[in-house]
Formats: C-alpha cells, sequence, structure tokens
C-alpha cells in the first residue's frame, strides 16, 4: 500500500536483515478488505534478563536466522532510566523501524494520525534504524518496530516490540497520567454530518423502465424480466439477473419464469434456453449478450470474441464471485477487496503473517459486515465515488483501528417505507468518499439520493449490533425499502 507520506513502498518484502517483525516473502494484496494482525507475546525480562542467548544470534537485530523476518511482539517493561533523553516538556513516543518492514508499515499511518491529532500533546518520532544504526545502537532495541515511551523528564518507563494499536497506545500513556483524551479511532469527520431525508428529484420514469436491482434505464436489447410470486422484477442486464438470482431465499420461486431478450432479434427467450456471448469490455469487466439461437452467438462472437455458454455455464461463472457478507454475485472490477491475514508459520518463536484467503463484498456496508461477521481483523480498500481515489480502512479487534486518508466517510443509501420510516435502500446505495466535501459534490450530481453520512466506525457499529439471523438475511429480496 503506499501512502500519501511516501514512507509505505508498494514493496512490501523486508530488507532489513532479519530484525523486524514480518514476513519477508508474499505480496500483500492490493485491494485488501482484510488484515488480521495476531500477536506472539514472548516474556523479556528487560532489568535482570536478557533472551538473547535463548534465541540464535542471528535473530538479534542485524541477523537474518531464516529467509523470512520473523514477526515478534512483546511487552517489555523496561527500568526507568534505562534510556534518557533531554528533559522533554512534552512525553514523547519515540518508533524505530524501517520502511521496508511490514509492521513498520502498519504502525506508519497510527503515528503519522497520532503526531498530527496530539501536536502540543505528545511528541512523536519516527528513526528508520536501517538508514541510522547508530540510532539502534543507541536504544539497545532487539527487534523493529520497537516503541519506546518516554515521559516529560526524559526517562524512558516502557518499550514494546512489533505492532502496537494506536487504542493500546493511549492506554499505556494513560497508565502513567498523561491521558491524550478518547481512544476512538480515526476517520471521524469534522464536519457536520450530511442528511438528506427525501431525493430532491423523483424518479418519473415508469417502473418497468428502471431495473430492480441497480435502478439503471434499461436498455430494450439487453432487459430480463422475471415473474417471482410476490411480483415483476424487471433487470437491466444477465449480471443483475444474477444479483436478483443471489438475492432469492428460495430460486424455484422464479423457475421457468425468467425471460431474457434476444440481442439480435429483440425477441423474449427462456433464460435457461438462451446461448450467451461472454466478452469483456475495455476494463475487463464483463459483457454478456443473450441469443435465442446458437448460430446468432457465433455470428457476433466474430466482431466481438467472446466464449459460447450454456445458460449452466454462464451462471456458474455469474455466481462465481459473491459477496462475502449477503452472498450476493459480484464482479472483481466493482467490489471490495478482502483478503484474510493470520500469523501462520513460525521462526525462532516468532510467526509471519501470511493471506490465508481473499473474498469480495458487493458494497461498504456488506464489507464492514464482513468483518462483523467473521469477527476477524481486516483491511479493507475500497474507491471513492466521486474520483475513484482509494480509501483503506483497518480493523482490529471488531474496532476501526484507522482510516486513510482520515477523512473518509461513508454514506448511508436510505429511503421512507410506506409508513415514513427510514430504512436501506440497498447495496447500490452505499458508498465512501475520501472527504465530506467529495460527498457533497457527489449528493448534487445525485438529486435522486437520500440518505444520511456516516463515519466509518459508525457504520462498523451498525453492522456488528446485527444478529446472526438479520446478517444471514441481509440483502435477501425485499429486505431493503424498494422505491
Amino acid at each position: 500500500m503506499t501512502e500519501d507520506n511516501g514512507r509505505h513502498a508498494e514493496n512490501n518484502s523486508c530488507d532489513c536483515g532479519g530484525s523486524c517483525g514480518s514476513s519477508g516473502g508474499g505480496n500483500w494484496i492490493g485491494i485488501i478488505l482484510a488484515v488480521a494482525v495476531a500477536s506472539v507475546l514472548v516474556a523479556i525480562g528487560a532489568s535482570n534478563s536478557d533472551d538473547s542467548a535463548a534465541r540464535p544470534a542471528a535473530c538479534v537485530a542485524g541477523g537474518a536466522c531464516c529467509p523470512g523476518i520473523v514477526t515478534v511482539t512483546s511487552t517489555v517493561t523496561v527500568a526507568a532510566g534505562k534510556v534518557e533523553s533531554k528533559s522533554n516538556t512534552l512525553p514523547k513516543l519515540v518508533d524505530l523501524g524501517s520502511v521496508s518492514c511490514i509492521p513498520c508499515k502498519l504502525m506508519a499511518p497510527i503515528l503519522d494520525e497520532m503526531k498530527t491529532n496530539y501536536a502540543g500533546k505528545l511528541d512523536v518520532e519516527f528513526i528508520d534504524v536501517v538508514q541510522k544504526p547508530a540510532e539502534g545502537k543507541k536504544y539497545a532495541i532487539k527487534l523493529i518496530p520497537t516503541q519506546i515511551f518516554i515521559d516529560a523528564s526524559g526517562k524512558e518507563f516502557f518499550r514494546h516490540e512489533g505492532f502496537y494499536s494506536k487504542d493500546e497506545i493511549l492506554k499505556k500513556w494513560k497508565e502513567i497520567g498523561v491521558d491524550l483524551g478518547s481512544t476512538q479511532a480515526v476517520g471521524q469527520p469534522e464536519q457536520k454530518p450530511l442528511v438528506r431525508d427525501e431525493p430532491l428529484v423523483k424518479d418519473s420514469r415508469p417502473a418497468d423502465q428502471a431495473c430492480s436491482m441497480c435502478e439503471r434505464s434499461i436498455d430494450a436489447r439487453t432487459r430480463v424480466t422475471a415473474d417471482a410470486p410476490w411480483g415483476k422484477a424487471n433487470l437491466c442486464s444477465v449480471h443483475c439477473f444474477a444479483i436478483y438470482y443471489s438475492s432469492l431465499r428460495d430460486t424455484n420461486a422464479v423457475a421457468g419464469k425468467v425471460t431474457v431478450t434476444d440481442w439480435a432479434t429483440g425477441k423474449l427467450s427462456p433464460v435457461e434456453k438462451t446461448t450467451y456471448l461472454y466478452s469483456r469490455e475495455a476494463s475487463g469487466r464483463p459483457a454478456i449478450k443473450a441469443f435465442s439461437e446458437k448460430d446468432s452467438a457465433t455470428a457476433a462472437a466474430v466482431s466481438t470474441p467472446g466464449e459460447i455458454l450454456d445458460y449452466p455455464s454462464m451462471m456458474r461463472r455469474e455466481l462465481s464471485r459473491q459477496c462475502g457478507f449477503c452472498g450476493r454475485a459480484v464482479y472483481e472490477t466493482d467490489a471490495s477487496d478482502v483478503a484474510l491475514i493470520v500469523m501462520q508459520g513460525s521462526c525462532c518463536g516468532g510467526a509471519r503473517p501470511a493471506v490465508v484467503e481473499q473474498m469480495f463484498a458487493c458494497c461498504p456496508m456488506c464489507a464492514l459486515g464482513v468483518a462483523a461477521k467473521l469477527q476477524k481483523d481486516m483491511e479493507i480498500t475500497q474507491k471513492d465515488a466521486l474520483t475513484g481515489e482509494k480509501i483503506y480502512v483497518r480493523i482490529m479487534a471488531q474496532k476501526v483501528e484507522w482510516v486513510q486518508p482520515s477523512s473518509a466517510v461513508a454514506w448511508s443509501g436510505q429511503r421512507k417505507d410506506k409508513d415514513g420510516k427510514m430504512g436501506s435502500s440497498g447495496c447500490f446505495h452505499q458508498f465512501v468518499f475520501a472527504s465530506g466535501e467529495n460527498l457533497k459534490k457527489w449528493l448534487e450530481k445525485h438529486t435522486e439520493e437520500s440518505g444520511s453520512m456516516l463515519t466509518i466506525p459508525e457504520m462498523l457499529v451498525d453492522m456488528t449490533k446485527m444478529t446472526p439471523e438479520q446478517m444471514s438475511d441481509a440483502c435477501k429480496m425485499g429486505a431493503a425499502v424498494a422505491k
């Protein structure tokens, strides 16, 4: 992940020589919804013992005892006065690490945010010990990253090795009477929340001209119609039919009751008896055309290269990626990317992070729902709905640890039901933005939207309040408030 401060390099391998709490091998997924950073606690006596004899010498800072870099998180209580600096007017947090070690990269946005938010209350300093090895010797560190807590008199009172969350850092300062305020995660906007109870412009389109799923206008050549017992669904594409199908509580309810438009003739054809030309747009997003005759599909493939698929094959393709929270069909190009990472493998008593699963979510709300449902530590990457800028959210212990950029906000799409009560508009109306200003500009363009702005932590709290039964029924047909 590349951060704005330049300390987060795209290359996630380590070159610190074996002294950092990281895995040297393996690339992090570029769009990661889920990062689990577990801790391996190693007891180290601060004042009267040294565990370096218990480990291979190369495991001490500067060594390389294994092909990857060991991740070791240890809590070390240091005798007062072991490290002294000039008397400070402010308490100081020193983080010793490297721009190239993974746990150090995890620490960087936390340190940057604390430096900004607690200016005048706390000094925060990052030291790259690969570039400045003398500093590592000065502080007698064994592993990186190491955080050293120095009180206002200049004396060290505590140090910690490995990743240390913002919440834990603030708690440690509070233990000695340094109250820096709330441990609320970053991502709280400064501006007043935006609320729109009613759309500025009512949708005047006939019901059969707006897709029942995404609400885009329907192209007559790609229309799909499903006659369910509870009402007809008008869908703009085969993909929206796949989303609709994966949202059904009982798929048998529409068996034999779905028709798709023949791209060549404009006539309706039973969806199960139709042939599909499965190609891709320049963006990589699938594009599907339906033909009642296989020969017509084959002829169309001359000018639009793609695969000729029957209905079962096409649906297997469409349902091959589904939202990790609600189970809806989703395209990778449209989705939030989720990777679960746990500490896996060991070396010298440590552990290393490895991607164990990658999944996707169909909207920002569902992305946070994955974290609430699985109760795993995660990192989520999504795109600003206005600018396309990447937004990163890290969740640890069911809390938002940080958001990058910290000004990012969410839009919870809602509309009133027949009783006037606000309810979710569904997955197609949930968005994230790099700032409240971006959301405001987006709302000016989307006069049909209604709902309210939330912080990312507030959105996660909403998802964690759901019961298992509510989660299993989330996003099913009828769960959202229809137009």
